[in-house]
């Protein structure tokens, strides 16, 4: 898969992989759109960037999953974007439909396929995010029209009024058929983050995240860990994985940079 490296990013997450937001690149649905629009956002006076994109016959690399894009404000440091080769007025009066061949076939050829593995990856539920979602930090696939209506900033209103994310995200659970299993409220798995840069503490249980502030005025970071870990050693059921595994483990935690963030799952 052809990969288009850019600047226009920021090493590695401050936030959990949440949300997988969909972009319309205002741009021509036909092959061989996807590489001319990395290659425009891979220029550093752009300052922006998206992870992948996609035309009707291939998928490109952009930014690494496990960087930050510059896709959509307030959606960046928890969000996969994803340009699509097509424009947002899509389905309007005198342009082509969605359901026209070439972009059906890379709605079905590259899009859904793309987020089923973005979903598999992440643990992220097939499920459409309206802004109130949003707002309320559910997991899931959305686009860039209604993280800007559930912030109310900027004007970007792709994927456009006839998009069918809906029916896109439909085909992205038959994809899927069952096997994620997202973290929800209610499970018992809480997963403390700590972000070494700034040594801010927040858990995070699949849904909600909250910072955590220690009760005693004036405790270290070390002396929190510290309790933190008696906390899991006095747990049977608990496993844990200490800083320097980070970088290598797989799953949520390879989501994060190695020197942002150690992390400490916590079974209540």
């Amino acid at each position: 898969m052809l990969t288009i490296a850019t600047t226009n990013q920021h090493t590695g997450r401050l936030a959990p992989v949440e949300l997988a937001v969909l972009h319309t690149a205002q741009a021509p649905c036909r092959a061989g759109v996807a590489e001319a629009v990395m290659r425009y956002l891979a220029r550093p006076e752009v300052r922006a960037s998206a992870h992948w994109c996609t035309d009707p016959a291939t998928t490109v690399a952009g930014v690494d999953e496990a960087d930050t894009a510059w896709g959509a404000p307030n959606a960046n440091a928890n969000g996969i974007h994803i340009e699509q080769a097509a424009y947002a007025e899509f389905g309007r009066p005198g342009q082509p439909a969605w359901t026209d061949p070439e972009p059906r076939r890379m709605l079905v050829e590259q899009t859904v396929p793309l987020l089923a593995g973005i979903c598999r990856r992440h643990n992220l539920p097939p499920v459409l995010l309206e802004p109130a979602d949003i707002l309320a930090r559910r997991r899931g696939i959305t686009d860039h029209v209604r993280i800007s209506r559930a912030f109310g900033t900027g004007d970007h209103w792709d994927c456009g009024d006839h998009f069918p994310l809906a029916e896109v995200v439909a085909l992205v659970a038959a994809e899927l058929a069952g096997t994620i299993t997202p973290t929800t409220p209610g499970d018992d798995v809480v997963r403390i983050i700590r972000n070494a840069k700034n040594g801010d503490l927040f858990w995070w249980d699949g849904q909600t995240r909250a910072p955590i502030t220690a009760i005693t005025p004036g405790r270290t970071w070390e002396q929190l860990e510290a309790a933190l870990k008696r906390i899991i050693a006095s747990h049977p059921a608990c496993e844990t994985w200490p800083p320097a595994t980070v970088g290598g483990a797989r799953g949520l935690w390879a989501d994060f940079a190695p020197e942002d963030i150690e992390l400490i799952p916590v079974v209540s």
